[in-house]
């Protein structure tokens, strides 16, 4: 990361401006990016918008059941090698309730006791 050759700053959003985006914009979340992230000397306070893999049903449901048992059963692994991956929420990634879910995530899920799609 840039990080790891410069001294990184990045510039916190007041509460004002963050309510009015997320007001326009309910995609986002509030979001707070800790000081140690970047090596920098405080927080800041921003917003992010969530991540999505998106596939379609030409994916086995082996391969998708696969690369989520990939993620979700080995976390400490992926913790360990970054930072990011200790946001990883298997229901989180559940969730969503908006879009249909693969077969092969539905299964995964399901093992998990978690319904997809969060109802």
């Amino acid at each position: 990361s840039l990080a790891t050759s410069r001294k990184v700053r990045l510039v916190s959003l007041d509460e004002e401006h963050i309510n009015a985006l997320l007001a326009k914009s309910p995609y986002y979340t509030k979001y707070v990016v800790d000081k140690t992230t970047y090596n920098m000397d405080s927080d800041a306070q921003t917003v992010a918008v969530g991540a999505l893999i998106i596939t379609d049903n030409k994916a086995s449901q082996a391969d998708i059941y696969n690369f989520l048992y990939g993620i979700f059963d080995n976390l400490p692994a992926l913790q360990s090698a970054h930072a990011k991956a200790k946001e990883f929420d298997l229901k989180f990634a559940a969730s969503f309730g908006s879009f249909p879910y693969h077969p092969g995530a539905v299964k995964y899920f399901a093992e998990k006791g978690i319904k997809a799609g969060g109802k």
